[in-house]
């Protein structure tokens, strides 16, 4: 709570949180330890996730929709073929349904 008041008091929460900035990408965490004093400082927090979308979103970009087939090791009833994939947004689905699956 007294980070709340000396935000709004001073437009800075706390004196060891750190200001961003998009070099070090450095950031507050703020769990339970945070009550006892104890603080930590993380650089680049979300960044593997951030790297994560932004490659799927470049994947989207080069899936070929004219008909090629990529060339895919899998067989089965699980591969999927770039034909298979009929837009962008059906590609990031399927893309973020097997990140929950490997999440599992």
């Amino acid at each position: 709570m007294q980070m709340w008041i000396d935000f709004s008091n001073t437009g800075m929460p706390a004196y060891y949180w750190p200001k961003y900035n998009r070099v070090e990408k450095r950031s507050l965490v703020l769990s339970e330890e945070i009550v006892h004093g104890v603080h930590r400082i993380r650089e680049d927090l979300h960044g593997s996730h951030c790297r994560l979308l932004a490659e799927a979103r470049a994947i989207v970009g080069q899936v070929p929709l004219n008909g090629v087939e990529c060339r895919s090791r899998r067989t089965g009833p699980q591969a999927v073929t770039a034909s298979s994939i009929t837009s962008k947004t059906s590609f990031l689905l399927l893309f973020i349904s097997l990140l929950l699956a490997l999440l599992k």
